[in-house]
């Protein structure tokens, strides 16, 4: 018994309408229609268990790099057992945290008696800030032609730019 998750996702949406910029309004509404799709929106928030956290967890992890453009299908079908096909963790973890938002504002509300996500998470892995190098560097002889063109030494006149001269533009 209790409220259902449809009912308690838009009262929560609604309260948020208030506080949020309409991007984050946008982002948050987007993240719960996946939980509500994964969970049922005619759910009774109080049944939820950490079991089902988990499985959400788990299917969100599984949600494939371009679910949103999948119009009509379940959450079972937007998922994919391919890792490159995969959403990344980072995103994953993004979307179950506006989950876990979601509940413990439910909690605190006391909508719920006890919040099923609360030591629940994705785990993300440490990614490295440096990628490797896409190009070679120019070479010493490359960048003394290229800052020694008319573009940069002046050129002839502004339809003329590729005929040395003395004009100089600074922009």
């Amino acid at each position: 018994t209790g409220p259902r998750l449809g009912d308690l996702a838009d009262a929560y949406l609604a309260q948020g309408r208030r506080k949020w910029t309409a991007k984050t309004l946008k982002s948050n509404t987007a993240k719960l229609a996946v939980m509500l799709d994964h969970f049922g929106r005619d759910r009774f928030a109080e049944t939820i268990t950490a079991q089902d956290v988990r499985g959400y967890r788990d299917a969100v992890r599984r949600l494939h790099k371009n679910y949103r453009l999948v119009i009509g299908k379940t959450m079972r079908e937007r998922q994919t057992d391919t890792e490159s096909h995969q959403l990344s963790a980072k995103t994953a973890s993004l979307i179950f945290e506006s989950c876990k938002a979601f509940l413990r504002w439910a909690k605190a509300d006391a909508y719920i008696t006890a919040n099923p996500a609360t030591d629940i998470r994705v785990e993300v892995g440490k990614t490295s800030k440096r990628k490797a190098p896409t190009r070679r560097p120019f070479t010493p002889d490359e960048l003394k032609v290229l800052f020694e063109a008319p573009n940069f030494t002046g050129f002839k006149s502004p339809r003329r730019r590729f005929e040395p001269g003395s004009l100089v533009v600074r922009n």
